[in-house]
């Protein structure tokens, strides 16, 4: 990990663009449920619902040096999240991906009733599952979820 520094700010309208971007990465669509690359009109209704959804938390990742690099979100419902996040392709291998788990987990069992947080991982995302084995997570097995099988890892409060 090369810049330790890491704070997570509340996407806004104005980060569309940045994760339209983000979302369209190869490495992210093959590390999706979801492979196919993601149009922009798809993408701009999905921002939008995502960010008029109370019980959805995105963020952005902000180094010590306020750039964004990545992104975190997660969907809440009756005490448990689901989380999503990838590193901006400039920043992978720096450790972020750690810190941003670690660093919204803090945050949804400070400020919210999140009694469990849930992640479901390809198991050739090695980077993934490497990032929430390091920020605590503990793998429960694998499973089906959206016609892949997935490692299915999980912190609790």
């Amino acid at each position: 990990m090369t810049d330790p520094a890491i704070h997570l700010r509340a996407i806004t309208r104005e980060d569309s663009s940045l994760l339209f971007a983000w979302a369209n990465d190869p490495h992210v669509r093959a590390a999706s449920l979801s492979p196919d690359p993601i149009s922009r009109n798809t993408h701009d209704e999905w921002f939008q619902k995502k960010l008029s959804d109370p019980a959805c938390h995105m963020f952005i990742g902000m180094n010590g040096e306020e750039i964004p690099v990545g992104q975190i979100r997660c969907d809440v419902g009756g005490g448990v999240a689901e989380v999503d996040v990838h590193t901006a392709p400039d920043h992978r291998g720096k450790g972020y991906g750690t810190l941003m788990i670690r660093e919204v987990v803090r945050k949804l069992f400070a400020e919210t009733g999140v009694k469990e947080v849930h992640a479901f991982i390809k198991p050739e995302n090695e980077a993934s599952i490497r990032a929430f084995t390091k920020a605590g997570f503990i793998e429960e097995g694998r499973m089906a979820k959206k016609g892949s099988t997935v490692f299915h890892f999980v912190i609790l409060r």
